[in-house]
């Protein structure tokens, strides 16, 4: 847990402080002007050292966090049945997990002593920035739907547009069009991508490969173990709504999709090589 001091926590409680956003888009805006705010804070200060940027990437995955909860927040307050009020807090929970995993990921496949603590400081807030905003459009998609069925193709189009990497070989269109089974072995083909691209990294000490091996392998079965977790939550969450058999298939695509999307970052940022 980040110890921050109260006039930095009230700093960042402040700039998370909105509107309820009833679209996927709105809440990103919402969140990128936090974001700015906090830049234009940091491009005060004079001086350009792993302090100052440390600080920089823990404010903006705080302010992110505290912007997910406040959202998440509103949402629960909206929802009157205890079933399904309780199955959001689990999804919330699970996801904040797996975020961590993703963090810690980046961790062992980037580590600072070999690309320094820009490049890794730059990966770790926009990693988990992204990552908790696409949870939150996971949850708000789900919620709008129950109050305007009209606007969940604007919030699913927004989860496609966003998150697509340019690094993907699928359109997104392609990924539109897959069905749960596709975009399944989609997710298997990614891990396996990302396994072949740490094995076939060019670390000459054979003692510091294995290592290297070895903590990325910890890192990403606890990813798996994580999101495994989040994406069953999520799951039952959705089966049990009463929306139509089409609505749930496309929002339980959203998770892998978004895990796709990490993967591939992943991949194509190796290809440079370490």
């Amino acid at each position: 847990m980040l110890k921050l001091s109260t006039k930095k926590l009230l700093f960042l409680l402040a700039i998370t402080c909105v509107s309820v956003s009833a679209t996927n888009k709105e809440l990103y805006e919402a969140n990128n002007k936090n974001e700015k705010k906090i830049y234009k804070k940091y491009d005060a200060i004079s001086g350009n050292t792993e302090a100052i940027s440390n600080n920089l990437t823990n404010d903006l995955i705080l302010s992110t966090s505290l912007f997910y909860q406040t959202e998440m927040d509103k949402i629960l307050n909206l929802v009157s049945n205890k079933s399904e009020k309780s199955k959001i807090k689990k999804v919330f929970a699970d996801s904040q997990s797996v975020v961590i995993s993703i963090i810690n990921l980046n961790g062992s496949i980037f580590p600072k002593e070999l690309e320094g603590y820009g490049y890794v400081n730059q990966n770790k807030s926009t990693l988990s920035t992204v990552a908790m905003e696409a949870y939150l459009f996971n949850i708000n998609s789900y919620f709008e739907y129950s109050k305007d069925e009209t606007s969940f193709v604007s919030n699913s189009d927004y989860i496609y547009d966003y998150l697509y990497f340019k690094g993907s070989t699928m359109t997104k269109e392609d990924f539109k069009k897959l069905n749960s089974t596709e975009i399944d072995a989609e997710l298997t083909k990614k891990y396996k991508e990302l396994d072949n691209s740490i094995t076939n990294l060019k670390i000459e000490n054979a003692k510091e490969k294995n290592a290297y091996i070895k903590e990325y392998n910890k890192s990403l079965d606890t990813l798996k173990k994580n999101f495994k977790a989040y994406n069953d939550s999520y799951s039952k969450l959705v089966n049990s709504s009463t929306y139509t058999p089409e609505v749930k298939d496309k929002l339980l695509l959203f998770p892998k999709y978004q895990m796709i999307m990490n993967l591939t970052y992943f991949i194509t940022e190796l290809k440079e090589g370490l």
